[in-house]
């Protein structure tokens, strides 16, 4: 996690975040290999996610400050990034 703190930290927030981040970062949260075709799908979405949110669920995430509803959010955006392709969705 440390590793992946310190590649958001060195993104630009004024550019988009770069394709291979977004790629390598899918590629790093699957066990098994994913067709190509979802692979390029959810590495698309995550294409949309703005670094300045990135760096702010890393950050939320790694510090363990934020109360403990915000962890799970936290980690409950993190696990649908990477499953679902950055389909943020409200759950209660």
């Amino acid at each position: 996690m440390l590793e992946l703190q310190r590649e958001i930290d060195a993104l630009k927030d004024t550019a988009p975040v770069p394709e291979t981040f977004a790629r390598d970062f899918q590629v790093s949260t699957v066990f098994h290999r994913l067709p190509a075709e979802f692979l390029q799908a959810v590495v698309k979405e995550s294409l949309k996610v703005p670094v300045h949110v990135w760096r702010e669920t890393m950050a939320t995430h790694n510090t363990g400050n934020a109360p403990s509803a915000s962890r799970r959010t936290c980690k409950r955006f993190l696990t649908n990034l990477s499953r679902k392709g950055a389909k943020v969705r409200k759950e209660r």
